[in-house]
């Protein structure tokens, strides 16, 4: 509805007479009859329900309860449920741009999520890269103590007579040969 097609409900009083009290009672109790919307704190009504709200009135008027009035309005009257965002747009609008702020966040959410895992991606195969590096520097380590050790056998094996190395372990082996060198002045 466009913005001419509601009144406040004080312009409403004076076009149907009714006094604002019960325009508002109105407006509480058959809602499904009269299309009411809120513009920020202002209660405005369809102009087309004003026909409908002075009906309203001449039945209170003879007598009628609320339920009555109620009943006989349904028969005369469409029901119609009018609804319409705080700005005046209609609810399809306001749902149409909500859903495409949805539909921004989500997009957006979705670049964030596929930015981290590109990340971890990058990090894992840093990570991997890093590990295959230390493997090798393990590897060579290993490799160089091994031959280290072996060249270490091979010296105290030269130094030490071989009846004598075999019943000596390693440690008596080194010992063996400092007090030796020491003993002949070589260290």
């Amino acid at each position: 509805m466009a913005d001419d097609a509601w009144t406040n409900i004080p312009e409403a009083a004076r076009v149907t007479g009714i006094p604002e009290r019960s325009l508002r009672r109105y407006l509480e109790r058959h809602s499904t009859l009269l299309p009411a919307r809120r513009q920020g704190r202002t209660l405005q009504v369809a102009t087309e329900a004003l026909p409908v709200l002075r009906r309203m009135r001449e039945l209170y008027d003879s007598g009628m309860s609320a339920e009555q009035v109620e009943a006989t309005l349904a028969d005369a009257y469409t029901r119609t449920l009018t609804v319409v965002a705080d700005d005046g747009r209609s609810v399809a609008e306001a749902a149409t741009e909500a859903l495409q702020r949805m539909a921004d966040t989500v997009a957006g959410m979705a670049a964030l999520l596929q930015e981290q895992e590109r990340r971890h991606i990058e990090a894992l195969e840093q990570a991997r890269q890093e590990a295959a590096a230390t493997r090798e520097a393990m590897e060579r380590l290993q490799a160089a103590q091994e031959r280290r050790a072996d060249e270490l056998r091979e010296w105290l094996e030269k130094r030490l007579p071989e009846p004598q190395a075999k019943r000596m372990g390693l440690v008596a082996r080194v010992k063996a040969i400092l007090w030796g060198d020491r003993k002949h002045g070589e260290l």
